[in-house]
């Protein structure tokens, strides 16, 4: 699995995986739990996995937690895939700090990443490492954290928008900004699959079943969700050249507001 194969679906959850009542003052935390179901496999060939992000809001920041395992098998072959990305960001949308590490089999890829605007609506400096590797680039004022971006795209649902794109920052993207349409859907396009018990109150209200085509360097995913006005994305799915991942959400806690 590359690195672009993570893009996508690490964009859809932790950007999402954050609550929010439709405005900024009423953004939250939570933690997600998530079971990974693979189908499509060819023969002989079985995977399964957890996923679970946490982003927890702090009085002037917001501390981001996420842990990916995947298991593959063919006949006597096996190939674990961990994942692990933490992160904090500034209550402004300023800066962002990035680390994440990626392992199959023992095989590790170490990415840190860094995001600074010196003020709203002016363009910010990033630093990339890829290893030993640094690479220092320039990043335009629409681009935005993850925190902000989650904002900006329950504000425009709350709105009433159907169609609408946002750019975000994302280490697992080559560049380090992923570009994200956002398209509401009629329809669920996911299996009869029970929720778990919402003893947080996060899956009560409006939902929408949403999908999202993220482009990071020229390539292109589509992933499908649903969305709670919470914030919270209790399902997703993707199809990569044919294999499909389904990820139900198997339990949500919802953080407090700090009491700053």
């Amino acid at each position: 699995m590359t690195r672009h194969w993570f893009t996508a679906l690490m964009l859809a959850i932790s950007s999402l995986a954050m609550g929010g009542a439709g405005h900024a003052a009423e953004l939250i935390g939570s933690y997600v739990d998530y079971q990974v179901d693979v189908q499509n496999l060819p023969a002989g060939t079985t995977a399964d996995g957890t996923w679970q992000i946490g982003m927890a809001p702090l009085c002037k920041q917001w501390k981001i937690n996420q842990i990916v395992n995947l298991n593959v098998r063919a006949g006597k072959n096996a190939v674990s895939i961990v994942l692990v990305q933490q992160g904090d960001e500034s209550a402004d949308g300023l800066t962002g700090n990035y680390s994440m590490q990626m392992s199959a089999n023992g095989q590790q890829v170490q990415i840190n990443q860094s995001v600074t605007f010196p003020a709203k609506g002016q363009p910010g400096k990033m630093n990339i490492a890829v290893g030993p590797n640094t690479t220092a680039t320039d990043i335009p004022p629409d681009v935005k954290l993850v925190a902000a971006g989650t904002q900006y795209m329950l504000d425009q649902l709350s709105a009433g928008k159907t169609d609408f794109s946002v750019k975000l920052v994302e280490p697992s993207s080559p560049n380090g900004v992923v570009e994200a349409r956002v398209e509401v859907l009629p329809n669920s396009p996911f299996s009869d699959k029970k929720l778990p018990a919402d003893t947080s109150g996060a899956l009560k209200g409006k939902s929408w079943f949403i999908k999202m085509t993220v482009t990071s360097s020229g390539q292109a995913q589509e992933l499908k969700m649903q969305l709670h006005e919470s914030g919270v994305t209790s399902r997703i799915l993707a199809n990569i050249s044919g294999v499909q991942m389904e990820m139900t959400a198997r339990s949500i806690t919802i953080f407090p507001k700090p009491n700053c």
